[in-house]
Formats: structure tokens, sequence, C-alpha cells
């Protein structure tokens, strides 16, 4: 919603004006500027699930906050230090795949216009 919302009203109109439905403003003008704010939207949803998952082992659900709660419960501090490593490893590791993800899908090529090539028979500059 940020992504689209941020998007200048005159482009919208713009759209609007050249005779573009809601639905083609949305898919061809408003969701393509936005991209990139949704994807990091995507991936910052992503870091907060991994970051909170953690706390499932309150709960008695498990998961990589095991290592935390026992470690702490027993006083077992290298362990506490392992589980933290762990979650944090985990953490970078998806934030990288999602930032190459992020690259790959959100790069574009500008192509040039193919010309047909002019020979200068006479070697004019």
């Amino acid at each position: 919603y940020a992504g689209v919302e941020a998007i200048p009203s005159e482009i919208t109109q713009s759209a609007r004006a050249v005779g573009h439905t809601e639905w083609q403003v949305l898919s061809q003008v408003e969701v393509p500027l936005a991209r990139a704010s949704i994807f990091d939207g995507v991936r910052s949803a992503t870091l907060q699930v991994i970051a909170t998952a953690t706390l499932c082992s309150y709960l008695g659900l498990g998961g990589l906050g095991r290592y935390l709660l026992d470690g702490l419960a027993t006083r077992d501090y290298p362990m506490v230090l392992a589980g933290a490593i762990t979650v944090i490893a985990l953490a970078l590791v998806v934030e990288g795949l999602l930032a190459a993800a992020g690259i790959l899908v959100l790069r574009r090529e500008v192509r040039q216009p193919r010309t047909a090539v002019s020979k200068n028979p006479a070697g004019l500059k």
C-alpha cells in the first residue's frame, strides 16, 4: 500500500487521461512503479517472522528459540550464544537470498532501440 500510495497523483492521472481503466492503472502503472517498495516490504516481513519465531519456544512449540530458552533456564550461556548466533545466521542468509532475488527480479534492462546502421560510403562525418 505504501509503495502505491507514494506514486505522484500526476502519474496516475496521466494514465487515466490516455484512457486506461482503473485496473490498467493499477496493473500497468502503479504496481510496476511500486515493485521495489513491495519487495522491500516482503523482505522486512520475512525477517520479522524469523526474529519473532524464536518466541514460539515460550509456548512450548520448539524452534530455534528453544536453545535460548533452555540456555537461560539452566544458565548455560554458551547454549544461549549458540542459539543467538544461529538465529542471526539464518536471518543474514535469508536476507542475502532475498536481496539477490530482489536484484534479479527488480533489475530492468534498458534496451536501446535497434536502428539500421547507416553506411557512409563517402567517409563523411
